[in-house]
């Protein structure tokens, strides 16, 4: 099934006075946006800025728990193209 025009997924919720206050799109549309918004100070995509310290934290311990297991990857694979 075809996906509907991006005009048709997104709503816009106005206030009495029939201005726009809010915007809503579904979680699939997000994440395709968030994927793509960039911090403009660091440069680091929206999602690596703005990911928990505990995240990241989790993230690296078990990164260390493959490489002690002798499961590497090139990095190349780590990169999205």
């Amino acid at each position: 099934m075809a996906k509907p025009p991006l005009t048709h997924q997104i709503r816009y919720l106005k206030n009495e006075a029939g201005e726009t206050r809010e915007v809503v799109v579904s979680v699939e549309l997000w994440r395709k946006i968030a994927s793509q918004l960039q911090d403009s100070v660091s440069g680091l995509a929206w999602v690596d800025e703005y990911e928990p310290n505990s995240q990241i934290l989790e993230d690296l311990q078990a990164s260390l728990e493959d490489m002690a297991r002798g499961e590497t990857r090139p990095i190349s694979e780590l990169w999205d193209d």
